[in-house]
This record gives structure tokens, C-alpha cells and sequence, in this order.
């Protein structure tokens, strides 16, 4: 027995199942929560968040030429859907834009970021994932979801880097460790 002095002991906290990488992500993108975590509200709260934080990051969006945001949640949007190309478009053309949804199994990305991905009108749905296509049933509106989202995020991501994915894994540790974990 050990007299804690009135203090209290909790069991070791394990995360079993944690991406701690994507948790610096989460922490260094733009926050496209809705509240009260966050400001996201409609597509257009979505579209202004990303701006600001683009003005914010100037330097390293201009360095990394891309644009990520975490944890929109299409359910609690006004609109109840994705947020699609022509929308990110409407937020930037020539930098790629990939917003990860608070699930973490689908994205959305602009145009910019299907042409790096080669992602087309022909491109077919890879097993076990969904491009979603507009009206037309071809083009795809920017929407991926999980073996057609992966593929393009980490060649998107690979563009920070060594030492920029060391920087999300620091990122990563500390939140964690905000936790207690």
C-alpha cells in the first residue's frame, strides 16, 4: 500500500488505436470543425476559414504549394453535403487544396488536386473506394473516399517533407501528451 497523500492514481492511459501523425496534421491545418470546436458552419464559414488560414501560413503554403484543412463533417454542414471542387476552386486554382474529413476515410480536394492525382472523367473507382461524380455521372466533383482518397492525400502530404512530416509528428506527441497520453 502507498499513502498518496490525498492525491489520486489513475491506470496508465494506452491509445490503442491513435494516428498520432494525423493529429499533428490535425493541429497544424486549417480547423474546419464545427462548433464549439470550431467556426464551420456552412461552405462559405469553410471557404473563409481556409482563406484565413492560407493568409496566416502564407510562408509555408507559398514553400509546400498546398493547402490542407481537417475536420469538416459534411452531417453538420448547412448544406448536409461535401464541399466540392468548384467550391475549393473558388478558394484557390493554382494551389491544391485537400480537406480531410473528421472521419479521416474521405476528402475533398479542388481542381488543382485531381490534375496532380490524374484524377479524370476516365479515371475508374479503385476497389474498395468512391471518386462521387457530378450530375453528369463523369466528372468527378472532388469528393474521395477511401482507397480513392489515400493514394492522393499522402502524395499531396509527401510535399512537406522529412522534416515537415517530423514537425506533424512533434505536433502529434504533444497533443497526445495534452491528454496524458
Amino acid at each position: 500500500l502507498i499513502d498518496l497523500g490525498g492525491s489520486t492514481m489513475l491506470p496508465g492511459f494506452v491509445d490503442a488505436h491513435g494516428h498520432v501523425m494525423g493529429g499533428g496534421l490535425q493541429a497544424l491545418s486549417a480547423n474546419l470543425l464545427a462548433p464549439p470546436d470550431g467556426n464551420v458552419k456552412n461552405i462559405s464559414s469553410l471557404q473563409n476559414t481556409l482563406r484565413k488560414w492560407m493568409e496566416a501560413n502564407s510562408g509555408i503554403v507559398e514553400r509546400i504549394k498546398l493547402v490542407v484543412g481537417f475536420g469538416y463533417d459534411n452531417a453538420q454542414l448547412t448544406e448536409l453535403r461535401h464541399p466540392i471542387r468548384q467550391e475549393l476552386d473558388e478558394v484557390s486554382e493554382d494551389v491544391p487544396i485537400v480537406l480531410v474529413h473528421q472521419s479521416g476515410h474521405i476528402i475533398s480536394v479542388n481542381s488543382k488536386a485531381l490534375e496532380i492525382g490524374e484524377i479524370t472523367a476516365q479515371t475508374s473507382n479503385p476497389t474498395g473506394g468512391v471518386i462521387q461524380r457530378e450530375d453528369d455521372g463523369k466528372e468527378p466533383n472532388g469528393v474521395l473516399e477511401e482507397t480513392a482518397a489515400f493514394p492522393l492525400l499522402i502524395k499531396l502530404l509527401s510535399r512537406v517533407g522529412a522534416d515537415g512530416s517530423k514537425v506533424f509528428l512533434k505536433a502529434g506527441t504533444e497533443l497526445w501528451a495534452r491528454y496524458g497520453y
